[in-house]
């Protein structure tokens, strides 16, 4: 399924000229498997962020940690992407051209009840902190972003019980 906007698959250059980053669910060369010709679970990640580079960088360390990145740039092709699909993982970029993240996740929140959710912002206010939170956030990462502490809150959002 590809909708429009939204970023999804394997990290290359192809698609035709057509600006789309593919990220790689799994690196090559490595076995997921359980060792019972079972696979592992793969878990989804929608990433927020309209900073290309920024999402590129995120994606592959996500990706090489075993996820399979779904990025939108915009809060319309990330309303699109979490209304039409199951994800274990939102991260949000809270300010955005055309709208806020948290304004967004408000919006499909529901859809995506199950979720762990990670707040990526440049103004880490006590307000904004407050709202996050009583938004259902867990974690609120202040910027510039630490890539050690990103990945540690989306590997801690993935292990804490949540209703399904």
């Amino acid at each position: 399924m590809l909708i429009e906007g939204v970023k999804v698959g394997t990290l290359s250059a192809t698609g035709g000229g057509t600006g789309r980053l593919r990220f790689r669910a799994r690196p090559r060369g490595r076995d997921y498997s359980l060792g019972f010709g079972q696979p592992l679970v793969t878990r989804r990640v929608l990433l927020l962020e309209d900073d290309e580079m920024l999402a590129k960088y995120v994606g592959r360390l996500l990706a090489r940690r075993g996820y399979e990145v779904c990025t939108a740039s915009t809060v319309r092709a990330f309303r699109a992407a979490a209304l039409g699909s199951r994800f274990d993982v939102l991260v949000l970029d809270a300010s955005l051209p055309d709208g806020d993240g948290l304004d967004a996740f408000a919006e499909i929140r529901d859809a995506q009840f199950a979720a762990a959710v990670v707040l990526m912002t440049a103004r880490g206010t006590p307000e904004v902190v407050r709202r996050a939170h009583g938004l259902g956030v867990e974690d609120v990462l202040a910027m510039p972003l630490d890539t050690a502490v990103l990945l540690s809150a989306v590997d801690a959002g993935l292990h804490a019980e949540r209703a399904t």
